[in-house]
């Protein structure tokens, strides 16, 4: 279901059907469908569960701008591979060079090229996040008619971490509400999560040692965590986790995160609250209450909802 249809059950239900003098706004029954949202998922936070490396993450980008009408570009070098698949050619019009070098970089797979004119953007694959961020592609050409900005903008995905040398604190997406598992790199090895407030002083000054990562710290404060051991080359940490919704209900044509079978029962979320509203008398009350009772009777009851509370703790490991 969509928010256009959910607000309309929860009006069905309401008898709140006419315009001209309704009860509750929009404004109030999308922030209510929103909130129901979020608390289904810390009531049951097995609905939104994932291990992608993708999953909301902004991926940079950089701008190859083409101008000229000869040469050969021989190479586009990212690091030590070159992501095109064949030399470029300039032609006598600045737009189908640009096209022709974004067919080389998609044809060759490294990276996605997308071209508007003269322009091509280069994004890395999917899962990447903020790897490429201020890296700038090297062009090799007989004649330099290009001009380059360094890849921008990326954003890593709330299950992955990109890890830096020597640098030993991070911090977690505060869409996370449970970690479930952690891995270490390509070889994707298991690491362990430990209280940093259990450690005795000689385990905390290990800690701080340098070499390949064994374990996350928590414990730290806010989202804070430190790695142990304290990283020399770049990796990355990818979780399972279970998750808050990412977006915002919006627009009419907007459907919630969580899945299909559970999208109209958060219409008993939205009338809890509209019940609640202003000065609530018995009746009121008892029919908030009903829906609240269905909510949880859909979701499960809020043992975890006050562990979590996300805004105090992420939970590890069922903990």
């Amino acid at each position: 279901m969509n928010l256009g249809e959910l607000k309309q059950n929860v009006r069905a239900i309401a008898q709140d059907v006419s315009e001209y003098s309704y009860l509750w706004s929009d404004e109030e029954i999308v922030q209510y469908l929103n909130e129901g949202q979020v608390e289904a998922c810390r009531y049951a936070p097995w609905i939104l569960k994932s291990s992608s490396l993708s999953l909301g993450e902004t991926r940079s980008v950089s701008n190859i701008t083409v101008f000229g009408t000869y040469g050969t570009i021989q190479s586009v070098k990212v690091g030590d591979t070159n992501i095109i698949s064949n030399t470029v050619d300039y032609t006598t019009n600045d737009n189908t060079t640009a096209a022709l070098l974004a067919n080389a970089i998609n044809e060759a797979g490294y990276f996605e090229a997308t071209v508007k004119n003269n322009v091509v953007s280069v994004y890395p694959l999917e899962g990447n996040g903020s790897y490429y961020n201020n890296m700038i592609p090297i062009i090799t050409s007989t004649n330099s008619f290009t001009t380059v900005t360094a890849f921008a903008g990326g954003v890593d995905g709330i299950c992955r971490i990109q890890l830096k040398p020597n640098v030993r604190e991070y911090k977690f997406s505060q869409k996370l509400l449970k970690i479930e598992a952690m891995y270490l790199g390509d070889n994707q090895k298991k690491l362990c999560a430990v209280d940093f407030r259990d450690l005795r002083d000689n385990d905390k000054t290990l800690a701080k040692q340098k070499g390949e990562v064994e374990a996350i710290l928590y414990g730290i404060g806010n989202d804070s965590f430190y790695v142990a051991k304290i990283p020399t080359v770049k990796d990355y940490i990818n979780f399972t986790a279970c998750y808050m919704p990412l977006k915002t209900l919006r627009n009419n044509a907007d459907t919630p995160e969580i899945p299909e079978q559970y999208h109209n029962k958060l219409v008993h979320y939205a009338l809890y609250k509209m019940y609640q509203k202003n000065d609530i008398e018995a009746e009121q009350f008892e029919i908030s209450n009903f829906h609240f009772s269905k909510f949880i009777e859909e979701f499960g009851d809020n043992q975890f909802a006050a562990a979590s509370g996300r805004v105090n703790q992420l939970i590890f490991f069922g903990g």
